[in-house]
């Protein structure tokens, strides 16, 4: 703080001029720069610019000399990009999932469509087979038999062994018919 005399233009400390400066200028602190990494944005979070900011001035600048300034370094959050999938019913065999969106920026799958609630496991299991044995009958002249096989209860299909790996197509052993063979009369 000073004051200038209008006619000989000299620097004063007090109003009254009794207390003469010469040099009134403070020099330039220069800037304290402080370097920002680059952060990526996220589906959910914002990223950064790689920048440097000053801590005297308050300003940021593409390079660390302080010559080229930016006013935004903020990166937007990107947003997630859903796909839909389905619920798939587990098999016997085979595992199934329940319905899901997966996000192709994040790469994780969510319970909703908007992205709030993350799942992190998405497969529901194989049921295995439920077996029930069934023994070997045989067939009669006018009655069917089967072949021993193993029933699921679960998928419905038919196995030649209880660990569900040979399915069987056809259990059925056909009625054998008559073999007929003819007696005479005989008189007594």
């Amino acid at each position: 703080s000073y004051f200038e005399c209008m006619e000989c233009h000299k620097y004063y400390e007090d109003a009254n001029g009794s207390n003469e400066v010469t040099e009134v200028s403070i020099p330039a602190k220069g800037h304290s720069m402080t370097e920002h990494a680059a952060v990526e944005a996220t589906c959910t979070e914002a990223g950064n610019v790689h920048y440097f900011s000053c801590s005297n001035c308050n300003k940021y600048y593409e390079d660390s000399e302080g010559k080229t300034e930016i006013n935004d370094v903020v990166v937007p959050a990107k947003g997630h990009s859903m796909t839909e999938h389905a619920a798939v019913e587990a098999t016997c065999t085979e595992a199934g999932n329940v319905k899901y969106y997966a996000c192709s920026v994040c790469n994780k799958n969510f319970a909703d469509a908007e992205g709030k609630t993350e799942i992190k496991d998405v497969v529901v299991a194989a049921k295995g087979h439920s077996m029930t044995e069934h023994a070997a009958v045989e067939a009669t002249c006018g009655e069917a038999g089967n072949i021993q096989y193993y029933s699921c209860s679960t998928c419905n299909k038919n196995f030649a062994d209880a660990e569900g790996k040979t399915e069987v197509k056809d259990v059925v052993v056909p009625a054998k018919g008559h073999t007929i063979v003819e007696h005479p009369a005989v008189e007594p």
